[in-house]
């Protein structure tokens, strides 16, 4: 397992969330940290207790990964100020709304240029450095949307078809990336992350459902979910072990391998989805009992997946056994 401290470390969106419990996991295991982001007081008050809380080295520099003269000179100041570029973590993105159907232009290639294009200006801009130094890490924040598509169902589903297909995009760049560089010594990794207890999707682009990801659905849905301090510390530890991808809790491994293993299943589920959650713009007017609202029915395909990935467990342990 390799040792990372002393290490320079380039996060992206790291102002808030899983990039900035990224930054701090980093930072706990010695290593210097630039955190990059579009709003500089968060960046700087984050470096400052860094530096503080951990002994080590920070910078914040102000960046935006849709413009590749910011992101070239955020790659040039790191190597100037801390002799160069160990380990990049592309993490900034952006969520969507919109059902593809409703998907406006704007919305189309901005979601695009900030989830996959700025990943790859990113990475364009620290090899670079990476390879003056004899090798690196580049981890690129995908989803398990990387690996399945899922429509915008209201309350629950609040992926858009476009942010899935920016996240599968990433992961074909991922696996490209990481095949070209490994005469470099540059290891790629694709951290596949399901639901986040973070406000990602509220800075999403178009219109934003009322009633998406609010506190009394995090609290319902808390056992789906990861804390951005587990996943920034599952991260890191998979950087050490230089894994090709890392799942942050079983559930989400489950329905990856679902939709890779049994693609007919899977479509079939989300087929029962649609039916029983309906469409996004359907809400409910009138007050109904828990028995007959939209509420119990956005449980059903829920309790449908967890008993199939009950069943899926079984049978991988006698397969193993």
């Amino acid at each position: 397992m390799q040792k990372l401290g002393g290490s320079v470390v380039v996060v992206t969106g790291a102002s808030r969330g899983v990039g900035a419990a990224v930054a701090e996991a980093f930072a706990s295991s010695g290593c210097h940290v630039v955190l990059a982001a579009r709003t500089q007081e968060d960046i700087e008050a984050l470096a400052a207790r860094l530096a503080a809380d951990h002994a080590v080295e920070t910078m914040a520099v102000v960046a935006d990964v849709t413009r590749t003269d910011q992101v070239d000179e955020l790659m040039r100041s790191v190597t100037e100020h801390l002799g160069g570029i160990d380990i990049l973590v592309n993490n900034a993105g952006l969520g969507s709304y919109t059902s593809l159907a409703d998907t406006s232009d704007d919305d189309m290639f901005h979601v695009m240029d900030v989830n996959l294009f700025g990943a790859i200006r990113c990475l364009r801009a620290a090899v670079p450095h990476m390879r003056r130094r004899g090798g690196g890490h580049i981890v690129n924040i995908g989803s398990i949307v990387s690996y399945m598509a899922v429509p915008r169902y209201r309350n629950i589903f609040a992926a858009s078809p476009i942010y899935c297909a920016s996240k599968f995009a990433l992961r074909a760049a991922t696996i490209a990336a990481r095949a070209e560089l490994h005469s470099d010594n540059i290891h790629v990794m694709l951290a596949v992350l399901g639901p986040t207890r973070t406000n990602f999707f509220r800075a999403g682009a178009g219109q934003a459902p009322p009633n998406v990801l609010n506190a009394e659905d995090r609290g319902r849905l808390s056992f789906l979910d990861a804390a951005p301090e587990q996943v920034a510390r599952q991260l890191v530890h998979s950087v050490r072990k230089q894994d090709r991808e890392v799942y942050f809790t079983p559930l989400n491994f489950i329905l990856v391998k679902l939709a890779v293993w049994a693609p007919h299943l899977y479509d079939l589920l989300l087929r029962l989805c649609f039916l029983l959650l309906g469409r996004p713009e359907e809400a409910p007017t009138a007050r109904r009992a828990p028995w007959q609202g939209a509420h119990y029915r956005e449980w059903i395909p829920f309790a449908g997946l967890v008993v199939l990935g009950g069943w899926c467990r079984r049978r991988l342990k006698r397969l193993w056994k």
